[in-house]
């Protein structure tokens, strides 16, 4: 579940590993853990870094690793000595007698070794932010594509970072219903969807992540606390209550098999 606010919010907090020297990984579950983790061991950090939904551990030596949490990944610190859990599947052992821990009660998240970034990166798109992710360039993007605007927003190739969450609340935001064939889009429209984007997900940023409960599945902060921006959200697990804007009431459609919640009268299509 964790897109690019939750994942942002983790690496400003994971900063506190630079410096750091990994002196042991043990890897409970061998799918959980890409690569040879013998490898890792004596490289020490230089900085945490995100790139799309991914945490970015850059070391000193130039490798990397690359954290993905999927759908109930979470990360938190501590102590070397303490027992673990049957979900605990890869624990990172740290210079500062502490340890790292990637529990992921259903097994989709992967922690990646890689000496190059590109090995991960080359897959990735635009960052959402990134200057060179313009209207025009959106625009000629769009033009080859017969796919609707939610299912494009989706793609990691295209734009890196969004997930279900934030491209509903992008769509509210820009006023787009789901379903608005890409290569149909005004050029008002695609700088709306822009412009949306990055306030959506700023918004995200500032309230440190969407937590949608409270079990292990969800995301949580390091500490263990929880993002407050599932009281913001406008449409996503709102259907059948009313809209903010209009009062109508929200409804959840199935769009490239992903729950697709939008306002009929806010977001009409084109």
């Amino acid at each position: 579940m964790p897109e690019l606010p939750e994942v942002e919010t983790l690496v400003r907090s994971l900063k506190v590993l630079v410096g750091e020297m990994i002196t042991q990984i043990v890897v409970l579950n061998k799918k959980s853990f890409i690569g040879d983790p013998r490898q890792v061991i004596g490289l020490k950090i230089s900085n945490v870094e995100r790139r799309g939904k991914y945490i970015r551990l850059r070391f000193v030596s130039g490798e990397y690793l690359f954290i993905h949490l999927r759908m109930s990944g979470r990360l938190f610190f501590k102590s070397q000595f303490k027992e673990g859990t049957k979900h605990e599947h890869v624990v990172i052992y740290l210079s500062s007698h502490r340890a790292l821990i990637f529990h992921d009660t259903r097994k989709f998240g992967r922690i990646e070794f890689v000496k190059d970034a590109k090995d991960v990166e080359d897959k990735l798109g635009f960052e959402p932010f990134d200057e060179k992710l313009t209207p025009s360039v959106m625009e000629q993007y769009f033009k080859k594509k017969t796919k609707c605007i939610k299912t494009m927003l989706l793609d990691q190739k295209f734009i890196a970072g969004l997930g279900n969450i934030y491209v509903d609340e992008t769509l509210f935001e820009a006023h787009i219903h789901p379903l608005t064939l890409c290569a149909s889009l005004k050029t008002k429209q695609i700088k709306s969807i822009l412009e949306s984007i990055r306030k959506v997900l700023n918004r995200g940023i500032d309230s440190q992540g969407t937590s949608l409960g409270n079990g292990l599945n969800n995301y949580s902060l390091l500490d263990g606390s929880l993002g407050m921006h599932q009281s913001k959200l406008k449409v996503y697990k709102r259907e059948n209550q009313s809209c903010s804007i209009c009062k109508t009431i929200i409804k959840k459609i199935k769009v490239a098999q992903r729950g697709t919640h939008f306002c009929p009268s806010c977001q009409r299509t084109n």
